[in-house]
C-alpha cells in the first residue's frame, strides 16, 4: 500500500513595498510601479515581513530582511551596498547590471524602466514633420540654435522640452514628434554605466525613430532599433533620410512598436512578480 501523500504547503507571496522620493525614478520606479501592482507606497509600518524596494535612495541602516535597492543612476549608492552585502540590488539596464555584478561581486536583478505609453496610444501624424529632444538640455550636446536652423533647412520643426512634471506631459511631448534626437557623447564613466534606453523605449511605444549618438547603453538593449551616427554632421544627414523616405520611416515605426512591448509596464511588473516568487 502505497504512504498517504502529505498536501503540498501552500506558499505564501509577501506583500511588497516601495521607498521613494517623489521625483524623477522615484515616480517611474517607485509611485508607478507600485500603484500598478497595487503594492504599498511609503509605508511607515507594517512592512517588515514584505519585499521591500528601495528607489535610488538609501534604505535605513535596520533594514527588512528581503530588501533591494534599485540603483537606477544614483552611482552614490555603490558605497553603500558594498558595505551592505546581503541587500539586494536592482539595475534599470543591461550595462548597469554587468557593471555592478563585477565592483559588487554578487547578484544584480536586471528589470528595466518601464515606458511612458502604458495606455499604448498611437501616433496619428501622417506627415514627417517635427524632430524633438527631451531632458536637460545641458545633457545635449549641440548648440540649440544651431540645431533648429540645419533642421529647418531641410524643412523640419525642431522642438525641444527640458520641464515635465508627470508622465502625461512626456506622452503629449511625444505625440507632437514625429523623429526623436539624443546627443551625448560626453557621458562617460561609472555614470554612463548606469544609464538606460528610457528614452529610446518611450520613443519607440510610439513608433517614433532615434537618431542619437551610440551610447554604450543604447547599444547594449537597442542595437538595430535606432540610428547611431558617430559625428554630429551625420546626425542631420540621418534625419534627412528619415524624412524624405517615408516608407524607411514607417519601417522602423512598425520595428520599434514591438521591440516596446518589453518595456511595457505589464512586461515590467512581472519581473518585480517574479521577486515574489523567487523567496
Amino acid at each position: 500500500m502505497e504512504p498517504k501523500r502529505l498536501p503540498e504547503a501552500k506558499k505564501i507571496m509577501r506583500d511588497i513595498s516601495f521607498f521613494f522620493n517623489p521625483y524623477g525614478a522615484g515616480e517611474i520606479d517607485g509611485r508607478q510601479i507600485g500603484e500598478f501592482l497595487q503594492a504599498k507606497l511609503n509605508p511607515t509600518a507594517g512592512y517588515q515581513d514584505d519585499i521591500c524596494i528601495y528607489v535610488k535612495c538609501q534604505p535605513p541602516e535596520c533594514l527588512p530582511e528581503h530588501s533591494y535597492v534599485n540603483i537606477v543612476d544614483g552611482v552614490g549608492l555603490i558605497g553603500w551596498l558594498l558595505r551592505h552585502p546581503r541587500v539586494g540590488v536592482i539595475a534599470t539596464s543591461k550595462t548597469a547590471q554587468e557593471y555592478l555584478i563585477e565592483v559588487l561581486d554578487r547578484d544584480v536583478q536586471f528589470i528595466p524602466e518601464h515606458h511612458c505609453n502604458c495606455e499604448r496610444d498611437k501616433r496619428t501624424r501622417e506627415e514627417i514633420t517635427t524632430v524633438g529632444m527631451i531632458g536637460n538640455i545641458k545633457g545635449f550636446d549641440c548648440d540649440l540654435e544651431y540645431a533648429k536652423k540645419r533642421f529647418n533647412d531641410i524643412g523640419m520643426k525642431f522642438i525641444w522640452k527640458s520641464n515635465y512634471s508627470n508622465r502625461f506631459d512626456v506622452i503629449n511631448f511625444y505625440k507632437k514628434i514625429d523623429i526623436q534626437i539624443n546627443w551625448r557623447p560626453h557621458v562617460s564613466g561609472v555614470h554612463a554605466k548606469l544609464h538606460n534606453p528610457l528614452k529610446l523605449a518611450n520613443a519607440a511605444s510610439f513608433g517614433i525613430p532615434t537618431v542619437s549618438y551610440p551610447e554604450e547603453n543604447y547599444v547594449k538593449e537597442f542595437s538595430g532599433y535606432f540610428l547611431a551616427p558617430d559625428k554630429i554632421e551625420d546626425l542631420f544627414d540621418e534625419v534627412t533620410i528619415l524624412k524624405n523616405r517615408p516608407e524607411y520611416h514607417q519601417a522602423y515605426s512598425e520595428l520599434l512598436l514591438k521591440k516596446a512591448e518589453q518595456y511595457h509596464i505589464e512586461n515590467v511588473t512581472k519581473l518585480y512578480r517574479q521577486l515574489q516568487e523567487d523567496l
